[in-house]
Order: C-alpha cells, then structure tokens, then sequence
C-alpha cells in the first residue's frame, strides 16, 4: 500500500498512527507535516525513512517499530527534537555511532538489537 502525497496537506495534524497498513515507503510530502507531534508506523514493511522527514521540526515521538530496517536509517534524515525513537523488532543488528548526532534523543527502544553503540549507553532500552 502507498501513502498519498496528498498526505502531506494535512500539516495542523498533532499525532499521526498509521500502524499496520502495509506501507513500503513514505511520500516525501511527509515532511509537510509540521505540527506532528507523535508519528506510528508500527507493523508495517518499512526499509527507510524520507530524507524530507527532518522538517518535522515538532516531532518528539516516532514509532518505526516491526517494519523491515535492516539498517539504521541516515541521521540526518530524523526531525531535530526526536526525543523517543522505537526501532523494536527490525533486522537491525546494530546501532552506528552516528546516533549519538540526534542529540536531542532521551530513549531509543531498540528491542532485539544485539549491538549497539557507547553513545547510547545512558539511553533506556
């Protein structure tokens, strides 16, 4: 199933679940979500995020949890005041350092991950 980019219209949304409808991929118009304050894409057939992800400049919650990364998606690619990041059940191994970027993180739900890095130590799991 695709998101429509028409998605990207609804920008005073304050909390988005979109939890178990089979999404492979996200429209770039995501990033026009600017008022999202929680994001859920638990369970669906996620491998990325959109790089446009970043201008959600109000998004403090965000669910990747049961979809299908394999890797830890880019840094730069998160919004810059992620506070809870859940990455749970994925084919993610490990965690790169470059976590230690999103600098504004408080705790990473990582589930199943059997690595991960010393910048995220202090984090809970």
């Amino acid at each position: 199933m695709k998101l429509p980019p028409a998605i990207g219209k609804m920008t005073s949304l304050s909390t988005l679940y979109l939890g178990r409808n089979q999404l492979a991929l996200l429209p770039p118009e995501i990033g026009n979500l600017v008022g999202l304050k929680e994001l859920y894409f638990k369970e669906n057939k996620l491998t990325t995020i959109p790089f446009e992800m970043h201008k959600l400049t109000s998004l403090r919650h965000l669910d990747l949890s049961t979809n299908n990364f394999d890797s830890f998606p880019p840094a730069k690619n998160f919004p810059p005041v992620l506070s809870i990041l859940n990455l749970s059940d994925n084919q993610i191994t490990k965690l790169p350092e470059q976590i230690s970027e999103l600098n504004t993180l408080k705790q990473v739900l990582r589930g199943n991950l059997c690595k991960t890095p010393n910048a995220l130590t202090n984090y809970s799991s």
